[in-house]
């Protein structure tokens, strides 16, 4: 399998080609119904063992049409769920970004970074206040009316458009979506003076050297990229950010639209936005 680096978000680390959509449609309405199904597909047909975390093979997935290649399908449920899809030693994983568990359940390593490993490094830090909460609509059908969702707390509240069709979809992107928001409150670049290949994404990182306002973030490895470089040396750049999961973040029901207060000015702008998705 021809295999490539991931880009930023988490993109999965080996190319995979599409499967047919009606694989998808014709399977069992029960095998349809969870998240193992897909993983399972795609990773059979790459001759890689799947692995889905127990907390998304739990989880129902209302509707599954795929248009697109196989990675840019689990590129969309991993953005939906807040997952990532990997390819680790055989195996195809689909897990909750910051899990940081293997495939045997046990923790992954953490990788302790010091400040006399590097030569470059980067840190920004952005308003953590930034957003509060993230609000998300569903509509209910038998009801006639719209639904509203919220993740994190009422004040500076971002608004994801367009219609979820259930509660269970719309509380889920909220919750991914402000996790999502939380992670990118702190992001830490490092190229490292000695190259580490046993570094990979989502394991958990501790710096050691570095000011406080550093240190004091519990960090994950969104991505690590490892290269040769001209003279054969052997090179290691990482980008960290802070380690929030989607369930540190669980959404509530916000009431229905028509009932808020029409002053409120998240409100208004999620009336005024046209249909579809972030």
């Amino acid at each position: 399998m021809r295999h490539q680096r991931a880009a930023r978000h988490r993109e999965i680390d080996c190319v995979i080609h599409a499967i047919s959509i009606g694989e998808i449609r014709d399977a069992p309405e029960q095998a349809q119904a969870n998240h193992s199904y897909p993983v399972d597909l795609i990773a059979g047909e790459h001759d890689l063992t799947p692995h889905v975390s127990d907390a998304l093979a739990r989880e129902p997935v209302s509707q599954l049409d795929q248009t697109e290649s196989d990675m840019a399908l689990l590129k969309r449920l991993g953005k939906h769920w807040d997952a990532v899809a990997t390819v680790k030693k055989g195996y195809l994983l689909f897990a909750p970004i910051g899990h940081g568990k293997t495939t045997s359940g046990t923790d992954l390593p953490t990788v302790t970074l010091q400040r006399a490993s590097g030569d470059r490094h980067h840190f920004q830090e952005i308003d953590r206040s930034a957003y509060t909460g993230v609000r998300a609509r569903w509509y209910d059908m038998d009801g006639a009316r719209g639904h509203l969702a919220l993740a994190g707390t009422n004040g500076h509240v971002k608004i994801l458009r367009g219609d979820y069709p259930t509660e269970a979809d719309a509380k889920r992107a909220a919750e991914a979506e402000l996790a999502r928001v939380k992670r990118g409150a702190a992001t830490f670049t490092l190229d490292l003076a000695i190259g580490r290949p046993d570094i990979f994404p989502e394991m958990p990182a501790k710096l050691m050297g570095w000011p406080d306002a550093i240190t004091a973030y519990e960090w994950i490895v969104a991505k690590a990229t490892h290269k040769l470089d001209g003279s054969g040396g052997y090179l290691t750049s990482l980008e960290l950010e802070n380690r929030v999961a989607v369930a540190d973040h669980a959404a509530v029901d916000d009431g229905d639209d028509n009932t808020m207060d029409s002053s409120d000015d998240s409100l208004a702008s999620l009336l005024r936005t046209p249909q579809g998705r972030d």
